[in-house]
């Protein structure tokens, strides 16, 4: 995972921030299919509205 993009100004409420990461799912002896990119994405997601507030953005 990596940082792309963190950006703070119009179109967000004070406070907020808006940031992109990007993600690489792999397995070692496989190709992945997208539904299981797709759900180990949104548990991250979870994972950061529990610790952090996070959400994805519309």
């Amino acid at each position: 995972m990596r940082l792309v993009d963190d950006y703070r100004g119009p179109g967000l409420d004070d406070g907020t921030k808006s940031l992109t990461f990007a993600l690489l799912f792999r397995a070692a002896d496989r190709t992945l299919a997208a539904a299981e990119a797709t759900e180990a994405k949104l548990q991250g997601v979870e994972l950061a509205a529990e610790r952090f507030g996070a959400k994805l953005r519309d």
